[in-house]
């Protein structure tokens, strides 16, 4: 019965090569035991924020597409219409400077709602021109940027 022994010390030996072959060309083995978690005070995303050419934003089903044809934002979804070049500019810069601030252990939360996170989302999705992604996202909850353009705050003062 020395055939077992055989067969199980050459799928460990299989399965360890694939290991060092998959460590020697990715240089880590992240797409197996998952990438490990970013340091607070890091930034999330690295990429060069003038490389952005398409920008997908999901929420509660409704799905927007901003396109930049010819260096003018366009909505392409759910209509045809020019996008404001100031909220694409803060949101791109908000994805590119988006950083780990604080990290809640997941055995010490009960109910993400506690933490203001609820189940209806906002999916961020940004593209290079090329149609590679650049980053993914998901907002749990309403945030000052969604809601408050401070270049207009003048305008919704009524007298």
């Amino acid at each position: 019965m020395r055939i077992v022994p055989t067969i199980l010390f050459s799928l460990l030996t299989a399965g360890l090569g694939f290991l060092v072959v998959m460590q020697q060309t990715r240089g880590n083995l992240d797409f197996i035991f998952g990438s490990p978690p970013i340091p607070i005070g890091d930034v999330v995303y690295q990429f060069d924020s003038a490389k952005v050419g398409r920008i997908i934003i999901n929420s509660d089903g409704t799905q927007a597409e901003i396109v930049k044809a010819g260096g003018t934002w366009m909505l392409k979804e759910p209509w045809n219409d020019f996008a404001d070049a100031r909220t694409v500019r803060s949101l791109i810069d908000f994805a590119a400077r988006l950083q780990i601030e604080d990290v809640i252990d997941r055995d010490d939360v009960d109910d993400l709602a506690d933490f203001g996170l609820k189940k209806s989302r906002i999916e961020v999705e940004l593209f290079d021109k090329s149609g590679s992604p650049l980053c993914h996202f998901n907002m749990g909850r309403y945030t000052s940027w969604r809601g408050f353009d401070p270049t207009f705050k003048l305008s919704l003062i009524h007298i």
